[in-house]
């Protein structure tokens, strides 16, 4: 049977005529990702003339909202990345975190989109060889809307670089590095607001059993981190090397190691208790499409995967390939009456047919229509020039219609039958 669109323009014209407060519920995605870029100092080798572009290449296809990075050498290669990768082509939005030293080896580095994030500080907590980088930042809404005080979206990043090589003495350092960034997550914050935490490295682990990935991801402790793979070390997670032959320093070999890590703390997995959560088919060893493993250029055959432009990046970027994930946020925005038109002097709203809206404007430009179910995600969006709205095919049940045209906004609830 055809569904009949039924329009209640009674309950929830909370916006219209009243100078009350209220709330909308919307969704965003947030990429991000991690890179161990081998001895960065930012000035390319003789050998390697092209990495700068080979990294924009790759950064440019990801599209991270957050980028963590591993083996800066030097805070003006954090510039370099900032300036001539990120914020090129026509992008200024990228910020980076400030700099402050993990140690004399190498730096840890956190960039960020800065119409997505509100960057708060960053602090080292001492471990050897590197100690570990610790970020605090805040997602903003789109459009800088207020948000609901419990619906702060506050995340954490840890970010580190542990010992390398597989002793058993290396792995107890791995070990020591794992307990204190653990202490460290224990005590920072209370349990209740133990939400959005991140652990992003190089943590040169070679299996799930390994002690120092225990103390992480141990299920048995109260305060813990997930693995947006599951403890899969499939070949296709793999990201270490995609060189078969030694080239521009680091390691070679091909690729036959998971080694770089994106943990999550267990809210964003099942999206209970946070306002973030993890799509987990997003996961991506960016330039692995499974078919390669040891003694074998990662660009040295067709990729299944992705285009060559990212697959010659990660072979001339590093001796490491990145990680990348997506992650749903929700949260609650703060809308008021106080700048917005009266919708009854702007707006008017009726059913022609099952499928189409008309809405009769006392202005003219561009409508943006939005429609919510009741528990706040957003299934539809799009604009229109037109005074005919074309609807999306929805169950039956009861949605929210929002049409802001500048400084109008029009908000109703309306019933979907069978």
């Amino acid at each position: 049977m055809n569904k009949l669109i039924l329009l209640t323009l009674l309950l929830f014209n909370f916006l219209v005529a009243s100078a009350q407060t209220d709330t909308v519920s919307v969704s965003d995605t947030v990429t991000s990702m991690h890179w161990n870029l081998y001895n960065f100092y930012g000035t390319p080798s003789a050998n390697n003339p092209n990495r700068i572009a080979s990294i924009r290449a790759v950064l440019k296809y990801v599209k991270p909202d957050i980028f963590t990075m591993n083996e800066l050498k030097a805070e003006s290669g954090a510039d370099i990345i900032l300036n001539q990768v990120l914020n090129t082509q026509g992008e200024t939005r990228y910020r980076r975190a400030n700099f402050i030293s993990s140690g004399d080896d190498s730096h840890e580095m956190l960039f960020y989109r800065s119409d997505k994030f509100r960057f708060n500080n960053v602090n080292v907590i001492s471990s050897s060889p590197r100690g570990i980088a610790k970020y605090s930042l805040t997602y903003l809404p789109q459009g800088s809307a207020p948000i609901l005080p419990n619906d702060t979206v506050v995340t954490t990043y840890y970010v580190l670089h542990p010992k390398a090589s597989n002793t058993p003495a290396d792995e107890a350092s791995r070990t020591a590095t794992a307990q204190l960034l653990m202490e460290d997550v224990r005590y920072s914050v209370p349990l209740s607001k133990y939400k959005h935490f991140f652990l992003h490295g190089d943590l040169n682990v070679y299996n799930a059993q390994a002690n120092s990935y225990v103390v992480y991801t141990n299920q048995g402790n109260t305060r813990t981190f997930r693995d947006v793979k599951e403890n899969s070390w499939a070949m296709i997670n793999y990201t270490q090397s995609p060189r078969q032959t030694s080239f521009d320093g680091g390691v070679n070999g091909g690729l036959d190691d998971r080694f770089d890590f994106m943990l999550c703390s267990p809210d964003v997995i099942t999206g209970v208790g946070g306002n973030m959560q993890i799509l987990p088919s997003t996961y991506r060893a960016v330039g692995n499409d499974g078919t390669n493993f040891n003694g074998m250029n990662i660009n040295a055959r067709t990729n299944l995967i992705y285009p060559d432009s990212v697959v010659n990046g990660v072979y001339y970027g590093s001796d490491h390939l990145p990680v990348t994930s997506k992650y749903k946020v929700n949260r609650r925005i703060l809308v008021s009456n106080k700048s917005l038109k009266p919708s009854n002097s702007w707006a008017t709203l009726r059913s022609v047919n099952p499928t189409i809206f008309t809405i009769t404007s006392a202005s003219n430009g561009a409508v943006q229509i939005q429609i919510f179910d009741l528990s706040g995600k957003l299934v539809s969006i799009q604009k229109e020039n037109s005074n005919e709205v074309s609807m999306p095919i929805l169950n039956a049940g009861m949605y929210i219609l929002k049409a802001q045209m500048g400084n109008n906004l029009f908000t109703s609830k309306f019933i979907v039958t069978k």
